[in-house]
């Protein structure tokens, strides 16, 4: 009986290691989850909820065209993802969302992206992100430079471009065979700046008022600065205007990618958060 009662310790000593080892995890994973959403979260798409070979549906998409659902193989990001594949250069490739209730001051934007074809195309084929004002209703609106506050190019040839209107801002070349993480903050502001954390140290960083800073693989994007550079004035005229943000591609050029973690958060409520935790 001794021996018995022994080994059943020693069994539910082993079981009751092994559960709190897997609360242990899932409170990690539930707390890296709370960190991640820490802002008010406007959208959060890594498309594991849709079908294969369908368009993606959430309430948020406004437009969608050329896009569907494969499975990314862990090409970028992990199991399921939006390809954007347009192949017709008769039309333009669009994948739109519409986020929040009327426009918005600020945002923290974050993608995961993937050439899925490097020799599609020519030299000028791009899927473009951009960000222009909130607008209801499911006509395009990030398909033109003069409707974006910026548009984030990126080119199957190897190219990145910055554009604003008809100004290119900054641009460098990148690995067509490597995922690209992008994160942007966006201040719609016509007075007041914007506090953020630098990825690249976890340092405190301030976007000028109208502007808009662009990380690739945690490195400032390009020639641009901290503070990031202004957007286009006339498509964010006053404040608080934004709210459509999205892909496009241009209607005589094709782009082929794969799209993973699309994420779109308040930092203006991610930065008070912080300042009261440090309180």
């Amino acid at each position: 009986m001794i021996i018995t009662g022994t080994r059943t310790n020693i069994v539910l000593g082993i079981a009751l290691a092994i559960t709190l080892q897997t609360q242990h995890s899932a409170a990690q994973s539930q707390a890296k989850d709370a960190e991640k959403t820490s802002g008010k979260v406007y959208l959060h798409e890594t498309f594991e909820s849709h079908d294969i070979d369908r368009v993606p549906e959430v309430s948020e998409l406004e437009r969608v065209e050329m896009v569907t659902v494969i499975n990314g193989g862990e090409k970028v990001g992990s199991g399921k993802v939006a390809h954007f594949d347009d192949s017709d250069d008769t039309q333009s490739g669009a994948m739109e969302y519409n986020l929040g209730n009327s426009g918005l001051g600020a945002m923290y934007a974050e993608f995961d992206l993937l050439n899925n074809d490097p020799n599609k195309g020519d030299k000028t084929s791009a899927v473009i992100f951009g960000v222009g004002p909130w607008v209801e209703g499911r006509t395009l609106s990030l398909n033109s430079k003069a409707k974006r506050a910026f548009g984030f190019e990126v080119y199957q040839q190897k190219h990145l471009k910055l554009r604003v209107g008809d100004n290119l801002v900054t641009g460098n070349e990148y690995d067509p065979a490597k995922p690209l993480n992008v994160k942007i903050w966006v201040n719609d502001n016509d007075e007041n700046s914007l506090s953020y954390k630098r990825p690249d140290n976890g340092e405190a960083a301030s976007l000028n008022k109208d502007s808009v800073v662009i990380w690739v693989n945690n490195s400032l994007f390009g020639e641009l600065e901290t503070t990031g550079c202004a957007m286009h004035s006339e498509v964010t005229a006053g404040n608080a205007v934004i709210g459509r943000v999205g892909f496009s591609s241009a209607s005589t050029k094709v782009a082929g990618f794969l799209i993973d973690n699309l994420h779109v958060e308040d930092p203006s409520v991610m930065a008070e958060g912080e300042k009261e935790m440090k309180k």
